[in-house]
């Protein structure tokens, strides 16, 4: 049995018990879980699994405690697993977040322009990291958007990024597809005229290294190919003194101050806010 499917079944058996506010809180916190390791099977589950999903939730900039409401809900439906006798022994058992993870990206500042003008100087155009870092910073995607972009999802004639999906990445570097975790994420973004360039440059350069695939051909890839090592990323931009949330806050500050702008100059009605 895969861990999403144990879930569902142990927050329908338990609900009769919570109180709904509870099983409100409980359903976003088995949702996020789901999101890192629902497909894994419960009797394969481990203990690196657990760590490997708790650096993605960090790196994403979730906090301490939403880390910590994730894991004690994993618990409590692996508990129940034991309980009804489809696992031997629970492996999140005695598992706590490491409250180092989140200090880092605690209060995270949007990265300047001259930091990220450093970040492309260091990381040079051919460098598999030299995109991520643009779409993060230019285009506003979150991490798990970055990895999932294909080419079929660039539009470069009308300029337009379609964001649908997102990359989840687990143990042993295997990944799967996702959906956004709200409809409301789902969305087409304009691109100015330099990232468009910058991205049509980026795909003659993998036509010419034969790095484009005809299914699932990713926008940013390792040099054979393959999608980006979240993980290795996330700890190269901290060791820089950023994480990919800060890259992408400079695009959001950008977008809250455009819309002050506009909720001053026009009624809510006319710009349909």
């Amino acid at each position: 049995m895969v861990l999403e499917r144990l879930m569902e079944i142990w927050l329908d058996s338990a609900r009769e018990h919570l109180r709904e506010s509870t099983v409100v809180s409980y359903r976003i916190a088995v949702a996020r879980a789901v999101r890192y390791l629902g497909a894994r099977e419960i009797a394969s589950l481990s203990e690196a699994d657990l760590k490997d999903a708790e650096q993605q939730l960090a790196a994403n900039g979730d906090s301490y405690q939403t880390a910590r409401l994730m894991f004690n809900v994993l618990r409590l439906s692996l508990d129940y697993a034991v309980e009804q006798g489809m696992l031997a022994v629970n492996p999140a058992k005695g598992y706590s977040p490491n409250k180092e993870l989140y200090r880092k990206t605690k209060g995270t500042k949007a990265a300047s322009t001259g930091d990220v003008a450093r970040l492309l100087k260091k990381y040079k155009f051919l460098h598999p990291y030299h995109m991520p870092i643009l779409l993060l910073y230019e285009a506003g995607l979150r991490s798990g958007e970055v990895l999932g972009l294909t080419w079929d999802h660039v539009d470069l004639k009308e300029s337009t990024l379609h964001v649908t999906r997102q990359l989840v990445q687990s143990t042993g570097g295997k990944y799967k597809f996702t959906p956004l975790r709200s409809k409301s994420l789902v969305r087409d973004i304009r691109i100015d005229g330099k990232l468009k360039e910058q991205l049509a440059r980026w795909r003659r350069d993998q036509k010419n290294r034969g790095l484009l695939r005809k299914k699932d051909s990713f926008v940013c890839v390792e040099t054979d190919g393959s999608p980006i090592d979240y993980h290795r990323f996330a700890y190269m931009m901290r060791k820089e003194g950023f994480t990919p949330q800060s890259l992408r806050k400079f695009y959001e500050d950008k977008a809250r101050e455009a819309v002050a702008i506009l909720k001053e100059r026009f009624s809510l009605k006319e710009i349909g806010i």
